[in-house]
């Protein structure tokens, strides 16, 4: 049985572990919108595991602080240690580990960052490998269903609840953004020559 949210009702710091790529962050972006709808007082941290993946959400309004996770950056253990240290002192009230995150290093961040409610997904394999006994809320997998529902089911133990209607995938960008865009296919050649391809689907 999914279990509920008690304290805090309403989460004053929540931490967000974006797992994989760039692409699976994307993903949880309706999530975050819906989070953000929902606590909008609520500080939200985003950590991600390359530099280049923060660059995409330094303009988001959504996030208010960005973590750079890079393996090549935190080699050594003084580094790892000084890495949660600054989590822990984050006081987090909620981690939500994004979609797909079936590995253990992100259930063994989740734990460290002392957070009391560490909501993620359960899986069917790996239970014990993944150390996925380390969230304490965990969401049943929903088979056959686009990464964008699988992410937006994160939400039920707040009790929020989504309409497919709401959902779209978005990225906020800004005048310099298009511009650096529009400067590019402009030195490429590019300008009349753009295929576009929406391979976004929700049955």
């Amino acid at each position: 049985m999914l279990k509920k949210i008690d304290k805090p009702i309403k989460p004053k710091k929540i931490l967000i572990i974006g797992a994989i790529g760039i692409g699976n962050l994307l993903m949880f972006r309706p999530t975050l919108k819906k989070l953000r709808q929902n606590f909008p007082r609520a500080f939200f941290s985003l950590i991600v595991l390359k530099k280049s993946f923060a660059e995409l959400f330094t303009n988001d309004p959504l996030i208010d602080e960005l973590i750079i996770a890079d393996r090549a950056l935190l080699k050594g253990i003084r580094k790892k240690l000084n890495f949660i240290r600054r989590l822990r002192q984050g006081k987090y009230d909620v981690v939500i580990t994004t979609f797909p995150a079936n590995r253990w290093e992100y259930n063994l961040l989740a734990y460290l960052s002392g957070a009391p409610c560490r909501i993620a997904h359960s899986y069917y394999i790996k239970k014990w490998c993944s150390l996925s006994f380390l969230q304490n809320i965990k969401i049943p997998l929903k088979l056959a269903t686009h990464d964008v529902e699988q992410n937006l089911r994160l939400l039920l133990p707040f009790d929020i609840s989504w309409q497919k209607e709401e959902i779209k995938l978005d990225l906020p960008l800004t005048p310099d953004n298009l511009a650096q865009g529009e400067d590019f296919l402009r030195k490429n050649n590019l300008l009349n020559k753009l295929i576009g391809m929406n391979i976004f689907q929700w049955a």
